[in-house]
């Protein structure tokens, strides 16, 4: 069978966006899930969390929540795109950091199949009300239910 040259072309690219949007839907798949927050540091040395402290990824939408055994708290629900194998942003909708509604932040991450590590600067507030930005790195296990 003989192609002729648009033929091939239009083929080639259908080929091209399907294997980018399959890398992309990779990417993005290795996010969803439950994720458990076990150390981070804010600039004052490493730690640990003092609360449980979760992040749920949907298809392109995550929420955090502080759990107690009072109950939980959602403090931020927002969108997020998977930019490539080591950087993601997120786009805050709300939060109750009110400084970083409507936010976009750039965040750095290294993940593996069960932990993943991000980076990055945000904004916030003070408790006086002025606006700051804080550089972050947190780590955070994946919770396997059965």
């Amino acid at each position: 069978m003989k192609m002729n040259i648009k033929s091939y072309f239009a083929l080639l690219f259908v080929i091209m966006v399907t294997t980018s949007f399959t890398k992309d839907e990779v990417l993005s798949n290795r996010f969803k899930g439950v994720w458990q927050l076990v150390s981070l540091n804010y600039g004052k040395g490493d730690g640990k969390p003092k609360m449980v402290t979760l992040k749920i990824f949907g298809d392109s939408s995550f929420q955090s929540y502080i759990c107690t055994p009072e109950g939980s708290v959602q403090t931020i629900e927002g969108k997020f795109k998977v930019l490539s194998d080591t950087l993601y942003k997120e786009t805050i909708i709300e939060a109750r950091n009110t400084a970083m509604n409507g936010q976009t932040y750039d965040i750095k991450y290294k993940m593996n199949s069960r932990a993943f590590t991000i980076s990055g600067i945000v904004g916030g507030k003070n408790a006086d009300g002025s606006v700051v930005k804080t550089a972050f790195q947190e780590t955070w296990v994946k919770i396997e239910f059965q």
